[in-house]
């Protein structure tokens, strides 16, 4: 059976008269009523009773007529759906992102994308950079939030934030009371620092600016998470250079203050695979031109 059968079947089942099915469907009677007799072959029942004054649909026929009104449903919004995924408007993106994103910008972002398009499913996964750039090479992830390495030619990218570089304090520290700090006041001081396999970029700018002050920091502690940072700093453990987005990670016991030194900052960037043509994901780029 198939679908022209079926719309043969529906047009001379509402009209009841062959001739008129014939006109609305554009072709001459006489294969029609072939088309129709061929249906009614192939399921083995009559579809129709025929007289010379009229067409009556048989009780089979009626129950055909029903299913053939669903299944032409179920064919319109598949087509709607297809069309729907097609144009980005379905389906599923799968973002990366690093946590100091997720105090700030990557929220906003979000939230609009869900407006704009809420058939489709976001899964959000938190990596490092290093994981991040790993997992877009390999098709695992359609966007990353993170930083792209200077030498990469198979990603592209649009920053979405530029922010300052701060230090986070134990509140019990001489240096809680100052306003501003200078980079070199921190020389004899106990760092926790971000791993640099994890973030080679972020590990090598923190480093930079130590040494360009003078001196190389004393690292007593890496941690992995921007989370177990500034926990360890609320235990007196030592102190930490961090993106100024990390202030609404509010923690008793932690201060943050402004450096002195005008530094790069750090900058994220929505990061994606330039032969990703996915609609889903074009449609996000777009919207990060618009926002």
């Amino acid at each position: 059976m198939e679908l022209r059968h079926l719309k043969y079947f529906i047009t001379v089942a509402e009209q009841l008269h062959f001739g008129r099915a014939a006109e609305i469907l554009k072709i001459a009677q006489p294969p029609l009523s072939r088309q129709i007799q061929q249906l009614e072959q192939e399921l083995g029942i009559l579809l129709f009773e025929r007289s010379k004054r009229q067409v009556r649909l048989t009780d089979a026929g009626q129950v055909l007529l029903e299913r053939a009104y669903q299944i032409f449903e179920v064919v319109d919004d598949s087509v709607r759906q297809v069309q729907r995924a097609g144009g980005g408007e379905k389906g599923k993106i799968t973002i990366g992102f690093v946590t100091t994103a997720s105090y700030d910008v990557l929220p906003k972002i979000l939230r609009e994308y869900q407006l704009r398009y809420p058939d489709v499913e976001m899964e959000l996964r938190e990596l490092t950079t290093t994981k991040q750039i790993e997992a877009l090479k390999k098709g695992e992830l359609d966007v990353s939030f993170s930083r792209l390495p200077s030498d990469e030619k198979l990603l592209n990218k649009k920053t979405v934030l530029h922010e300052t570089l701060i230090v986070a304090f134990p509140e019990s520290h001489p240096f809680a009371d100052k306003r501003k700090i200078h980079l070199s006041d921190l020389k004899n001081e106990s760092f926790i620092i971000f791993p640099r396999h994890m973030g080679p970029n972020y590990y090598d700018e923190i480093i930079k600016l130590c040494i360009d002050s003078g001196f190389s920091p004393r690292i007593v502690q890496e941690a992995k998470h921007m989370h177990t940072t500034i926990n360890l700093i609320s235990s007196g453990i030592g102190l930490s250079i961090v993106p100024s987005s990390v202030r609404r990670l509010k923690r008793q016991g932690v201060v943050y203050r402004d450096l002195v030194e005008v530094t790069n900052g750090f900058e994220i960037a929505a990061i994606w695979k330039k032969d990703n043509s996915r609609a889903v994901v074009q449609n996000f780029i777009s919207l990060l031109e618009s926002i």
